[in-house]
């Protein structure tokens, strides 16, 4: 018989062949393998918007600094111009 039949007569289970079960392991763990690109690929992404979302918060921080470097000048200023008036 060919195809790998079991013994024993009719009506017999058939097996894969090597070749078939050879496929059928390397399709899994291509699957796997694609499984964990697309997790990876996820991750990546998660990564990248924490990352742009870090560098907003530090220029927003930078310009706050900024600005309240010159409310500060400003107020010396104004503190200055007060004490030369009085």
């Amino acid at each position: 018989m060919s195809r790998g039949s079991s013994t024993g007569g009719g009506g017999g289970h058939w097996k894969e062949s090597p070749k078939k079960n050879a496929m059928n392991e390397l399709q899994d763990k291509l699957m796997t393998v694609r499984l964990r690109e697309a997790q990876a690929q996820a991750e990546l992404r998660e990564v990248k918007l924490k990352a742009l979302q870090l560098e907003s918060q530090v220029r927003l921080n930078a310009k706050c600094t900024h600005c309240q470097s010159l409310i500060e000048g400003i107020h010396q200023h104004i503190v200055y111009k007060q004490i030369l008036f009085f």
